[in-house]
């Protein structure tokens, strides 16, 4: 019985203290808490993807538009990235390895090429 009675005394013991510490413990994390969730807020414009197309050759001799979603920063790289990667083909209602990219551009941009652009008119979205 006395272990017993010497247990409770030492949680109340450890409880109170811990109860003084507890402003102290808040006001120290509530601040780390938001300054974090203000980062992470921050960092997030380059990690979000824009919609781009591509005027792209495949492997069967066919030329169409390819809709990719890429980071801003990486749409420079992403003509020479999906090259070998898969594309829609229309004709033959299947994904076809990509054999050459003449041109990409963000989605709302206008392709270069007369011929981009006259693909890109017929299609479908």
């Amino acid at each position: 019985m006395k272990k017993t009675c010497e247990f409770y005394i030492l949680l109340s013991t450890f409880s109170r203290n811990h109860l003084k510490a507890l402003p102290l413990a808040m006001s120290l994390l509530l601040p780390l808490t938001f300054s974090q969730i203000a980062l992470s807020a921050d960092g997030n414009h380059e990690t979000n993807k824009v919609p781009a197309k591509c005027h792209v050759s495949l492997i069967d001799g066919n030329e169409v538009i390819s809709f990719w979603s890429v980071q801003q920063k990486k749409l420079s790289k992403l003509k020479d990235s999906i090259v070998g990667k898969k594309a829609y083909s229309p004709q033959s209602n299947s994904r076809i390895k990509i054999y050459k990219t003449f041109e990409c551009v963000l989605d709302d941009d206008d392709f270069k090429s007369r011929k981009a652009r006259l693909l890109d008119s017929k299609t479908p979205r």
